[in-house]
C-alpha cells in the first residue's frame, strides 16, 4: 500500500468501510477493505471506479454490484453462456471495482488465497491475476500488468484519484 500511495496520492483518506468486510454476499479481502480504507470511493485516473462498502449510493457500493452482477452472471449462464473453468461459483465473485465501460473487477478467493478477475462488458473475456487487489492496482497503474480488456491509454501517465 505504501508504493501504491506514493504513486497515486490517495485525497482525503479515512477509514470508510463503515462495518464488517463480511456479509451474506461473502468475505471481502484484507487487500480490498485496506485499499478503500485508504483511498475512499472514487476513480483512478478518470476510468477505474473503486466502490466501497455500505455506501449510501448503490451504485458505488461494492454489496450491491456484487448481488447484481451475480445476478446478472446466474441469468447469462442459465442461458446457456459458459463461463470460464477456473469459476468455480458464481456466487464465490465479489465487485470491489467497475470501469467507464462497465467492465467488471471481482475478488475471487481460493485455495492460493484468491485473484482478481476482470469481465469485458463487451465481449465474454476474463482476465485472471493471482495476487491481492492492492498490488493488482500498485502493478496496473505502474503498467507491469496490461489488462487487455481495458483502452490503452488507461492507466495514464500522470495518475489521479478523485474522491466521489
Amino acid at each position: 500500500m505504501n508504493e501504491l500511495v506514493k504513486i497515486v496520492p490517495p485525497s482525503n483518506a479515512h477509514n470508510i468501510s463503515n462495518g464488517s468486510t463480511q456479509d451474506d454476499s461473502g468475505e471481502f479481502p484484507e487487500s480490498y477493505t485496506t485499499l478503500v480504507n485508504t483511498y475512499g470511493p472514487g476513480y483512478f485516473d478518470d476510468f477505474l471506479y473503486l466502490l466501497s462498502l455500505n455506501n449510501e449510493n448503490k451504485y458505488l457500493d461494492a454489496r450491491f454490484q456484487t448481488r447484481a452482477q451475480r445476478d446478472a452472471l446466474h441469468t447469462v449462464n442459465a442461458s446457456g453462456e459458459r463461463l470460464p473453468d477456473r469459476i468455480e461459483s458464481i456466487d464465490d465473485l465479489l465487485v470491489w471495482a467497475m470501469t467507464d465501460n462497465g467492465d467488471v473487477c471481482y475478488w475471487m478467493p481460493s485455495g492460493t488465497g484468491g485473484c482478481v478477475v476482470i469481465m469485458d462488458s463487451r465481449a465474454p473475456e476474463w482476465c485472471f491475476y493471482d495476487m491481492g487487489v492492492t498490488e493488482f492496482m500498485y502493478r496496473l497503474l505502474r503498467k507491469d500488468i496490461i489488462v487487455p480488456i481495458f483502452p490503452p491509454d488507461f492507466p495514464s501517465t500522470i495518475h489521479t484519484f478523485s474522491r466521489l
